[in-house]
């Protein structure tokens, strides 16, 4: 899927992936956002004199180019189906002594056996 978020800057995103994962509510209820299921997308700015152009961002990263191609590639990556699924990541992964991880500075992750002392 594809999600635009339209007149955010970089706090504004925060807050809208903080609304999404804490607060409970659905991406469709942001009035800002809009949702497309797509396999390619193309990025060309309307206006054509340099000046007038604003900046692309994707991910709160900022892209330069006048034009962008984007093409999604279904399943090649594993990613938050119903959360993240620990016990394959460990199996793979092991990570001891640790008893929290976080996926970025915002968002604390705790796995259950962990907390239980396991």
């Amino acid at each position: 899927d594809l999600i635009l978020v339209k007149r955010s800057w970089r706090t504004g995103f925060l807050r809208f992936l903080w609304q999404v994962a804490k607060d409970g509510r659905l991406i469709s209820d942001l009035p800002n956002v809009e949702r497309y299921c797509v396999r390619e997308v193309f990025i060309r700015p309307k206006c054509k004199h340099r000046k007038a152009s604003g900046n692309l961002t994707c991910d709160g990263e900022l892209i330069s180019g006048d034009e962008i191609k984007i093409r999604i590639h279904r399943q090649v990556l594993n990613l938050f189906a119903s959360g993240i699924q620990f016990d394959k990541i460990e199996e793979k992964n092991p990570i001891k002594n640790s008893k929290q991880r976080k996926c970025c500075p915002f968002f604390p992750i705790r796995r259950k056996h962990q907390e239980e002392g396991i």
